[in-house]
């Protein structure tokens, strides 16, 4: 049995792309994901540790903005440490990849400091990469000192 804290946890998210080719060497070249098991219409990653399962749907629905940036709704991400967010925003930027926030440093010296980087993959699927300074703020950013 697994902890109540999460600890010791991997968390599983399937999501759709409309092209299975391209979303595999995104995700295992541009982001530096290992693959799993891998059918005709689907791929497993290791996403950071966690299990992120790519379906092939050509035709899925489209997505709405969220918050004040352009941001897609449907989108997902990871918290990482900064040496990670930077080697990861290299790769990107290396790639080619357009970003829809670029790689910053937001909040900072305050208690919401944070890097920030937002793109798409090769499906249009939001990808949102953080490294915060202070942990506790990722859950609850008003109890942060």
């Amino acid at each position: 049995m697994m902890a109540s804290n999460g600890q010791g946890c991997v968390f599983h998210l399937a999501f759709t792309v409309t092209d299975l080719d391209a979303t595999r060497r995104f995700y295992t070249n541009v982001i530096g994901c290992d693959e799993g098991s891998i059918g005709d219409d689907w791929c497993i990653f290791d996403f950071f540790g966690h299990k992120i399962t790519a379906t092939l749907d050509p035709a899925r629905a489209g997505a709405r903005v969220v918050h004040e940036d352009p941001l897609p709704l449907r989108h997902f991400g990871i918290f990482i440490d900064t040496e990670s967010f930077h080697t990861i925003a290299g790769r990107l930027q290396r790639d080619g990849t357009k970003f829809v926030i670029e790689p910053q440093l937001r909040g900072s010296g305050t208690d919401q400091e944070q890097w920030i980087m937002f793109t798409t993959d090769p499906s249009g699927n939001g990808l949102e990469f953080q490294s915060v300074t202070y942990p506790r703020s990722i859950f609850w950013p008003e109890e942060v000192p």
